[in-house]
């Protein structure tokens, strides 16, 4: 990170260390939701309670970097747009650890011939995550390659609506109770959700760069 924090190699380190733990939670979010799809539940209780040990320890080292930019006045012209990205990225990371504790507890009943689109669904939002944490580190490292990651974003996000609207469409043909297909419904939505967050955080990403390009 060394274009924003050239002296402060702290600050730089704990960035990329707060970046690193969002994408292990996309990796151990990921991983639980296979899990529970494959019946596997102890297993997936497991990846639930290291994504949200992650989320805990984000949230710690986001007040750290915040203290420290505040304490040391660092970077007054762009103190306010990171800020803003670590909040929106955390809250990304915050939504996938309390969409798999809500799975745990809800255990939605999902019909086996669904589990390809629901990973599908996944693999779209954890991609779509990823994508959001490079484009954060362009924006910190290399602004240069940022709009690559921003357009991933955007096609991941898309994706998730496309595989979100197909499984609904497939859900509600199905004779089965309506409860159980809004409880379907609902964890679609927030799996989109994710996604849309991500691509939120990149929308902001795309204009603090054209403020950096001022300087």
């Amino acid at each position: 990170m060394t274009m924003l924090f050239k002296k402060t190699r702290e600050i730089a380190e704990k960035i990329d260390n707060f970046l690193d733990v969002i994408q292990k939670a996309s990796i151990d979010f990921k991983k639980g939701w296979i899990c529970f799809l494959n019946g596997e539940i102890k297993e997936c209780k497991l990846f639930t309670e290291s994504v949200d040990s992650l989320e805990e320890k984000a949230d710690a080292l986001r007040r750290e970097i915040e203290n420290n930019i505040y304490s040391e006045t660092l970077i007054p012209q762009s103190r306010g747009d990171v800020l803003a990205i670590l909040e929106n990225s955390d809250n990304v990371l915050n939504l996938l650890s309390r969409i798999t504790i809500h799975l745990l507890i809800e255990m939605p009943e999902i019909n086996k011939k669904y589990k390809k689109n629901f990973i599908e669904l996944v693999d779209a939002v954890s991609d779509a995550v990823d994508a959001m944490v490079m484009a954060v580190r362009s924006y910190f490292k290399d602004i240069a390659t940022i709009r690559d990651y921003i357009n991933k974003v955007k096609i991941f996000e898309k994706d998730t609506d496309r595989i979100g609207e197909e499984l609904e469409r497939a859900v509600f043909k199905e004779k089965i109770e309506l409860a159980r297909k809004i409880q379907i419904k609902y964890f679609v939505e927030k799996l989109e959700q994710i996604a849309d967050l991500a691509e939120d955080v990149t929308d902001r990403l795309t204009i603090y760069s054209i403020k950096r390009e001022t300087w």
